[in-house]
């Protein structure tokens, strides 16, 4: 239409009247057209034709006629461009729905000289409820407050009991209701005037932005010279302010976190503001063909999908006729747990990550942290009869599981795929610090006696992912010296920490040295776990995990390790592993010979495989092969 009708603009053959006459005559006979197809139209446009003059000027009277007589409405009745004193409404907004299913209005901003236009349809779907969040006041005087209340807790109670499960069932009440009591859970609707969105907001910009809108107002609505002056001032120095913090938040983000590659990376995407594609949230999936968006049911199907599938790659290994214990070598050694002391509490949780992220239950880190020194006596009980008895309390075997989108490329479909998901588990802090407790003593025993493979690369203090790439690249070096031909096989287990068998562990342990009661507490420690899985604030009901070791745990790598270490023992080739990831690497000048050799290797290691319950990823059968020639 603008492109007709320009009664601002010059036109070398028709007067302003002539183009408002030209432009009535088209619109209405663009509204006659709808009307006679008897459809529901909107026309929206800035048309340049001042509405308020409707009394006072003959066309634009004749207009709104024309558009009555055609059935549309004029949905906008307020001015629209507000400048230099005067006040028009020139922008319109059009319709011939008539029932009471339209709200409209204008949106007073600075963006431009014209003010924003809207309509909002609103159908029979249900309103969504406005956003709240749940929040506690972690502040420092409420943690003083409730640090203080511990202090005065008497645990003669916990101290009399030898049980390990009663003793922590009367210490987490305890402790749970005073939480409850300095931080209790309030519902919040979320205001971003006094809630900061961007994590560099303070709440002296937080007042700024408030004062900041409310300056812009009064500009609007008394557009004077001073008024617009005072706002734009203003205006120019919150803009400054907001860059300053910005950037002070980045850098002190980086420079704090300068060892942790993993962080490092996750600020550069917030800085560039690159959408995390991994979000936990889902709000829909398929099941047999079926699109389910109920958060409680998606909560059930993820939670039988993830107990579930370990039980069904198993039953796809073909059973072995070698027993898993024929690989294994006996050691004459014996492990000892060593004395729990409040001491050894108090350091091991000194040396935790301070983080706010919360645990099953809702508690942190940092606020474990605060009281440590208050709660470490009745605690170091508990864990000493736990190690003495075989017997972990029952809370530290649940887990929270948060389901994570896992693939790189994301749409809708691919969304909607419950194997698209790899499950993070949350347990409980307390249950980590005794898993850290038997860690270091199961570490320091590994290590001192020379236990795991020398080239097992992961989840060991010293080395990492560089190691194992330097040994492969030194081969492949060497090879290529030598003139010889290099071949490496790059072998990938399906769900391998989730698949291990707990009777298979139990025998890998008995043969390490890990044997009478503190094989039993292990033995207490993989058994009746349970797990529920949690979506958008749904959580599904409790299903028992019969199989793996705890995924989010401090001692579940561990056992991986051991239940892998005899791997190496069945091949003569040089094998490289990092956790799961198997590599196997042979060199020689005659490739038939080698093949040989590789077949009758790769025979011994998918016989452990089989043994031990482990299963190759399907895109690994055949296995990765990679072929190096060297002329």
């Amino acid at each position: 239409m603008s492109s007709v009708y320009r009664p601002n603009g010059p036109h070398p053959n028709l007067t302003q009247t002539q183009q408002l006459t030209q432009f009535c005559e088209m619109f209405s006979n663009i509204l006659a057209e709808i009307s006679t197809a008897d459809k529901a139209a909107y026309i929206y446009g800035d048309i340049n034709i001042d509405l308020i003059k409707f009394q006072s000027h003959e066309k634009t009277s004749e207009f709104i006629e024309n558009c009555f007589a055609n059935g549309f409405l004029q949905l906008i009745t307020r001015p629209t461009r507000c400048a230099n004193g005067a006040a028009t409404l020139i922008d319109h907004l059009y319709t011939n729905v008539t029932n009471n299913c339209i709200e409209s209005g204008i949106l007073t901003t600075t963006l431009s000289d014209h003010f924003a236009i809207f309509s909002q349809i609103v159908t029979n779907r249900k309103l969504k409820m406005p956003n709240f969040f749940y929040s506690r006041n972690m502040s420092e005087d409420n943690k003083a407050k409730f640090k203080e209340s511990l202090d005065n807790c008497h645990w003669g109670e916990i101290y009399g009991s030898d049980c390990p499960q009663g003793g922590f069932d009367l210490f987490f009440n305890k402790f749970n209701s005073l939480y409850e009591i300095h931080f209790p859970l309030k519902k919040i609707k979320f205001n971003k005037n006094f809630h900061k969105i961007e994590p560099f907001m303070t709440k002296g910009l937080l007042i700024s932005r408030k004062e900041k809108i409310v300056l812009s107002n009064i500009s609007i609505k008394h557009p004077s010279a001073e008024n617009k002056a005072k706002f734009k001032l203003f205006r120019g120095l919150y803009n400054k302010l907001i860059r300053l913090a910005k950037k002070k938040y980045f850098e002190e983000s980086l420079e704090h976190n300068q060892l942790n590659l993993k962080k490092t990376w996750q600020i550069l995407r917030e800085a560039i503001r690159k959408k995390n594609d991994k979000s936990s949230g889902v709000s829909e999936i398929k099941i047999d063909g079926n699109l389910i968006e109920d958060g409680l049911k998606i909560a059930g199907h993820f939670n039988d999908y993830f107990t579930s599938i370990a039980g069904n790659i198993a039953e796809e290994i073909n059973p072995s006729d070698r027993p898993p214990d024929s690989f294994m070598e006996n050691l004459d050694l014996e492990f000892e747990m060593g004395v729990v002391t409040s001491d050894k509490i108090i350091e091991i949780v000194g040396k935790m990550e301070a983080k706010n992220s919360k645990d099953m239950s809702g508690i942190s880190n940092n606020l474990v942290k605060y009281v440590i020194s208050t709660i470490a006596a009745p605690l170091s009980h508990i864990f000493s009869n736990s190690v003495t008895t075989g017997l972990v309390p029952s809370q530290f075997k649940e887990a929270k599981v948060i389901p994570i989108y896992k693939l790189k490329t994301v749409n809708a479909e691919e969304r909607q795929n419950i194997s698209n998901y790899r499950p993070i588990s949350l347990l409980s802090i307390f249950s980590k610090i005794l898993e850290k407790v038997v860690a270091n003593s199961l570490t320091t025993y590994l290590i001192d006696n020379n236990i795991l493979y020398d080239n097992q690369f992961g989840y060991q203090k010293g080395k990492s992912t560089s190691l194992p790439m330097l040994k492969l690249v030194d081969f492949v070096s060497k090879a290529m010296n030598e003139g010889d031909i290099a071949i490496g096989i790059f072998c990938d287990l399906r769900k391998a920490f989730d698949t291990c068998s707990h009777s298979i562990l139990y025998k890998k342990l008995d043969k390490i040295g890990v044997r009478g009661k503190f094989l039993d507490w292990f033995k207490s420690y993989l058994s009746n776990r349970k797990q529920f899985v949690s979506i958008n604030e749904h959580s599904s009901e409790l299903k028992d995990i019969t199989n793996g070791v705890p995924q989010g745990s401090i001692l579940g790598p561990i056992l991986f390790l051991i239940y892998i270490n005899d791997l190496n023992k069945v091949t003569d080739l040089l094998s490289l592993l990092f956790a799961d990831d198997t590599s196997i690497l042979i060199s020689g000048k005659n490739l038939n010979e080698m093949v040989f050799i590789l077949n009758e290797e790769l025979h011994k290691i998918c016989t452990w495989f089989r043994a031990n319950q482990l299963s190759l990823h399907p895109f690994t059968t055949p296995l990765f092969i990679v072929i190096l020639y060297i002329v």
